[in-house]
């Protein structure tokens, strides 16, 4: 009995250590760059200091469904690269090139691809 459990407990340890799966396929479509300004109050003297960002939108679609990721980095993507990914709550992980880390990006818009128009 006692080695049941710990033959258990070594394979769930082993099964949670493995390398993460991207379920998820698709391709970047279009790439758009935003301004953003973040106000920030100063707790002592309550001065507000305006800090200005640029951040890159990706919008990636799958067959039925699209994404829409926030990078504070330029040129992380190009359009028309074929990606594949995992989304885990508001974040979506990008897998990376052979012996690189993965990419994680901010979802900022997700849903159902719209239906095409018949002409």
């Amino acid at each position: 009995m006692r080695t049941a459990l710990s033959l258990a407990a070594l394979l769930l340890a082993c099964s949670l250590a493995a390398a993460p799966s991207y379920p998820l396929h698709g391709t970047v479509v279009s790439i758009r760059q935003i301004d953003r300004d973040t106000s920030v109050t100063e707790t002592y003297t309550g001065q507000v200091t305006t800090l200005h960002s640029k951040d890159w939108i990706y919008r990636l679609e799958t067959a039925d469904h699209f994404y829409e990721l926030r990078s504070t980095k330029e040129a992380e993507f190009a359009v028309g690269d074929a990606l594949d990914f995992r989304v885990q709550h508001n974040r979506v992980f990008v897998k990376a090139a052979p012996g690189k880390k993965e990419r994680k990006f901010d979802s900022v818009g997700e849903g159902a691809k719209p239906a095409k128009k018949s002409p």
